[in-house]
C-alpha cells in the first residue's frame, strides 16, 4: 500500500478543526496500517497549515515532514493539463485542432474517418484512447523511452497507445485514459523542444511556487532522501523493493510533490476560474479544462426535451386509437375528399401546436431561473417540437392499428419511461455500459436532449447538430410513412 498524501480544503481552519483533523488522520492511519501521511489545509485562498504524520519508510526513523515528497500518481494529469492550457494561450496548441497537426514524432490514428482527435478530447478523456493506466518500472527494470511507451515496444510493459474504436456511434464517450496523457506529453515535447520536466517547471511549477515538485523520472539523487517509500502487501507493511517505481509516462503519473504544493496548484486553478487578476491562465481557458456545468444547467434542457416526448406519446396514442376504433371519427372524415396523407399531417400539425405550448412554457421557466446562455435558446423551442414529432409519427402509426387502452401500457412502461431515465436527461449516457450507450444513441430522445441542451447552453457544434436534426427528421418522416400505411389499411381496406 502506498503512503498517502491528503489535501484538505476547509472554510475555517480553527484550532478545534485542526485537532479534529489531527485525531481523524491518526485514527485512519491505525485503521488502514498507513505508515505515513502528509496534510495541507486551504483556508481563504491560502495554505493555512500543513503537517506530516508517521514515517516516510517503515523500519527507518525518518519522519514525514511537510516537505516529504510523495508520488502524485494520476494527480499528475491535472497539473500537466494546466501546462497544456498555458501552451494553448501562447498559441502553441489549439484545443479544437487535430492533435496530429502538431505531433512531429508520433501519429495518433483515429478509427473514425473524418473525426480527428483533438487536444480537448485528450485532456477530457473523451478521445477514445486505449491504455487506462501504468504500473511503472521497478529499480531493476529497464525504463523505456516515451516513444517506446507510445508504440508499446519493449521494454515498455503497456500496450500500444492508439484510438480504440467504441461500440457507441456519435461523439466519443468518456473513457479514462492515461495513454491519452502520454500523447499530450509527446505533443508538448514536439511544440516546445524541451524536456518534459524542464517544460513543466517553466510553465507551472515555478510560476506557482511549487518548489517541492518535479516531473523528473527517475527522481534525482538530491531529492531521494526526501521521498516517501511505497508500501505493498495486504496490510501495507512491506516496503516496495527499490522504494518506488519510475514512470516515463510523466504527464500521466510522473509527478513528485507535496500536499502544500498541490494546495498551491488548487488555489491557482480556483483563482483562474473566477478570473482573478494575475491568475496563471484566463478564466475561459481554465473553464475549458474543468469543463462541465452545474447539475441544474445540465438538467434543465433535458426537462425541456423530455416533456415534448411525453406529450407527443400521450397525444398520439389514446386519442388516435379512440378516433380510429372506439368512436370511428376517421371513417366519417374518410368519406370526404380529404386524403389519408392530409389526415395524418393534420393530426401531426395539431400535436405540433400542443408541443409548441409545452416547449415555450418550459423555455420561459428555464429563462426565469437563468439557465439559457444564448438567444439560441429560442431555437430550442422548434428543436423540442421536432423531438416530439419524432415520437409522435411512429406512435400514430401504431395507435391506428391498436384497439385497446391496454395496448399502450407496455409502450409507456417499457419504452417511454426507460427513455426518460436513460437517454441523457439526468446524466450523460457515457455513464452507461457500452451496449446501453449504443441503444441510447439510437433513440430520438437522446438526440432531442443533446440538441436542446446544446442550443440552450450555447455549446452546440457543427456537424453534431446536423446529426441530431437529421436523425429526428428521419424518424419523423419514417413515422409519417408508416402512419399513412396503417391509416390506409384501416380506412381503405
Amino acid at each position: 500500500m502506498l503512503a498517502l498524501a491528503f489535501l484538505v480544503s476547509l472554510q475555517a481552519a480553527t484550532a478545534d478543526t485542526r485537532q479534529l483533523i489531527d485525531a481523524h488522520v491518526r485514527a485512519l492511519m491505525r485503521k488502514h496500517d498507513v505508515p505515513g501521511v502528509s496534510v495541507a489545509v486551504i483556508e481563504a485562498g491560502k495554505v493555512a497549515w500543513a503537517k506530516g504524520y508517521g514515517v516516510a519508510e517503515l523500519g527507518r526513523a525518518q519522519r514525514v515532514r511537510t516537505g516529504t515528497l510523495f508520488q502524485a500518481a494520476s494527480i499528475s494529469k491535472p497539473v500537466a493539463a494546466l501546462g497544456v492550457l498555458r501552451l494553448v494561450e501562447r498559441g502553441s496548441l489549439s484545443l479544437s485542432g487535430d492533435a496530429n497537426d502538431k505531433l512531429a514524432s508520433f501519429r495518433l490514428r483515429s478509427t473514425r474517418q473524418g473525426q480527428p482527435v483533438t487536444v480537448k478530447q485528450l485532456l477530457s478523456h473523451t478521445a477514445g484512447v486505449a491504455v487506462h493506466g501504468f504500473s511503472g518500472y521497478g529499480h531493476e527494470a529497464t525504463v523505456p523511452s516515451l516513444a517506446q511507451v507510445l508504440a508499446g515496444e519493449p521494454p515498455a510493459n503497456s500496450p500500444r497507445i492508439r484510438v480504440k474504436s467504441t461500440s457507441a456511434p456519435g461523439p466519443r464517450p468518456f473513457r479514462y485514459s492515461g495513454g491519452g496523457y502520454c500523447v499530450l506529453q509527446q505533443l508538448m515535447l514536439d511544440v516546445s523542444g524541451k524536456s518534459f520536466p524542464a517544460l513543466m517547471r517553466g510553465l507551472v511549477l515555478d510560476p506557482l511556487g511549487m518548489k517541492d515538485s518535479s516531473y523528473a523520472q527517475p527522481l534525482p539523487q538530491a531529492w531521494r532522501d526526501r521521498a516517501a517509500a511505497a508500501h505493498v502487501g495486504r496490510s501495507g507493511t512491506v516496503v516496495l523493493p527499490g522504494k518506488y517505481h519510475s514512470y516515463p509516462e510523466m504527464a500521466a503519473a510522473g509527478l513528485w510533490t507535496t500536499p502544500s504544493d498541490l494546495a498551491r496548484f488548487a488555489i491557482a486553478v480556483q483563482r483562474a476560474r473566477v478570473g482573478d487578476e494575475g491568475a496563471i491562465v484566463k478564466a475561459g481557458t481554465v473553464t475549458s479544462m474543468l469543463g462541465g456545468v452545474s447539475f441544474l444547467h445540465f438538467l434543465g434542457p433535458g426537462l425541456l426535451a423530455s416533456p415534448c416526448m411525453q406529450t407527443a406519446a400521450f397525444e398520439s396514442s389514446f386519442p388516435i386509437t379512440g378516433k380510429m376504433s372506439w368512436y370511428r371519427n376517421y371513417e366519417a372524415i374518410n368519406a370526404t375528399p380529404m386524403r389519408i396523407v392530409d389526415l395524418v399531417i393534420g393530426e401531426l400539425g395539431w400535436i405540433a401546436v400542443r408541443l409548441s405550448t409545452v416547449a415555450i412554457a418550459f423555455t420561459i421557466v428555464l429563462s426565469v431561473i437563468g439557465i439559457p446562455r444564448s438567444p439560441m435558446v429560442l431555437i430550442a423551442i422548434p428543436a423540442g417540437v421536432l423531438t416530439g414529432l419524432a415520437f409522435s409519427a411512429p406512435i400514430i402509426a401504431y395507435a391506428a392499428v391498436n384497439r385497446s387502452a391496454a395496448g399502450f401500457n407496455g409502450m409507456f412502461r417499457f419504452v417511454i419511461t426507460p427513455l426518460f431515465l436513460f437517454s441523457g436527461v439526468f446524466f450523460p449516457i457515457s455513464r452507461l455500459p457500452d451496449p446501453l450507450q449504443t441503444f441510447a444513441w439510437f433513440t430520438p430522445l437522446f438526440h432531442g436532449v443533446e440538441l436542446v441542451r446544446g442550443l440552450t447552453l450555447n455549446t452546440i457544434e457543427s456537424p453534431v447538430w446536423l446529426i441530431h436534426v437529421g436523425y429526428l427528421l428521419a424518424m419523423a418522416a419514417l413515422g409519417v410513412v408508416a402512419a399513412v400505411v396503417t391509416f390506409r389499411r384501416k380506412l381503405q381496406p
